[in-house]
């Protein structure tokens, strides 16, 4: 991945010597090592989950020193559950200026600006949607088809709308589906509670694959039901007015996705370290699953496009979320990306 340097916007032809100023003058203080020797800038992002092998490349930045290279000190907030049982809500946070990123669903994003929320995705973390339905290989299902008569755990709220719209597009009556509640922990799937359930396939998939359980995985996105489910993003006003610090955040988080994707051994030991009920070996596992998720072929690292943005927005409107349409393209913005880029 070649990354643009900070001495973006100058077009003037200058001297070496001049050049060399310029970048002093601009950039953070920094020894010969590369190191940040002068303030740094406290940041934070406020994640969708606890920490896992998704947010690899936050780990990998700030343990190879990305940020602080950039004069950045960034707080990863975690996310999940709080104390009192509720949801941490990434957007919320970020609206409320508790942290100035977040990362969270395109779905999601588009329904905060419908409601008048300042929200701008920068890049995405996943390019394809990890969401699956996820079934134990006893069970035969292996088609929406399959899916008639048969109870479904899912998430309400969330994983229900893609496993809905799913069904849709296939011509499945939903009222022939029974869906209900079910727990991440799996409890409900292995005990034959529920025939499938809706999970990722970077992570359920994976743990049950680990515990030498044989399942059947099937992908919504395979139906053309694709929307970004980590979206990194932030607000009008960090872009407007502090674009330095979105950039340089950027910069030092693909550097750090660049490096989980070369080395996911590596990337599952820090995880392991971040979050200590987890393997490695199920970390690992889940960084393999992650990689034609993170970077397919043909495309870049975080990057995202005005198609699927579009997609996100028409499956909005077609669950009934959203009732009249918005501005996508105020949702997100490319220009960070592509300055990122050469």
């Amino acid at each position: 991945m070649k990354l643009k340097g900070r001495s973006r916007g100058y077009v003037v032809v200058l001297s070496l010597t001049l050049v060399g100023l310029l970048v002093a003058a601009c950039s953070p203080s920094t020894d010969g090592n590369g190191e940040n020797n002068g303030p740094l800038t406290q940041t934070s992002i406020q994640f969708s989950w606890v920490h896992t092998i998704e947010f690899a490349g936050f780990y990998n930045a700030i343990d190879r020193g990305y940020y602080e290279e950039g004069g950045l000190d960034v707080v990863l907030k975690e996310g999940g559950i709080d104390d009192s049982g509720n949801y941490i809500d990434p957007l919320q946070r970020v609206i409320d200026g508790e942290a100035d990123f977040g990362v969270f669903g395109a779905d999601q994003l588009i329904l905060a600006r419908a409601e008048g929320a300042p929200v701008v995705a920068i890049a995405t973390i996943y390019q394809r949607s990890p969401v699956a339905l996820i079934s134990l290989a006893d069970k035969g299902i292996q088609t929406p088809q399959d899916l008639e008569g048969k109870r479904v755990g899912v998430s309400f709220g969330s994983d229900d709308t893609y496993f809905n719209a799913m069904l849709a597009s296939q011509g499945v009556d939903q009222s022939k589906v029974t869906t209900e509640a079910a727990d991440p922990s799996l409890e409900a799937l292995i005990g034959g509670d529920v025939d499938a359930q809706m999970g990722f396939v970077t992570n359920e998939a994976v743990t049950l694959r680990q515990e030498g359980f044989e399942i059947n995985v099937m992908l919504p996105s395979d139906y053309g039901i694709d929307v970004y489910s980590n979206v990194i993003f932030t607000t009008e006003g960090v872009i407007n007015n502090q674009p330095d610090l979105v950039e340089k955040f950027l910069e030092a988080t693909m550097r750090g996705y660049e490096e989980a994707v070369a080395d996911p051994a590596q990337a599952a030991q820090l995880s392991v370290e971040w979050n200590d009920s987890l393997s490695v070996e199920n970390e690992q596992a889940s960084m393999q699953a992650s990689l034609p998720l993170l970077r397919p072929v043909g495309s870049k690292l975080g990057m995202m496009t005005a198609e699927s943005w579009e997609g996100a927005h028409q499956f909005v409107l077609e669950q009934g979320l959203l009732n009249d349409p918005v501005d996508v393209s105020e949702v997100y913005t490319l220009s960070f990306l592509n300055d990122l880029y050469e």
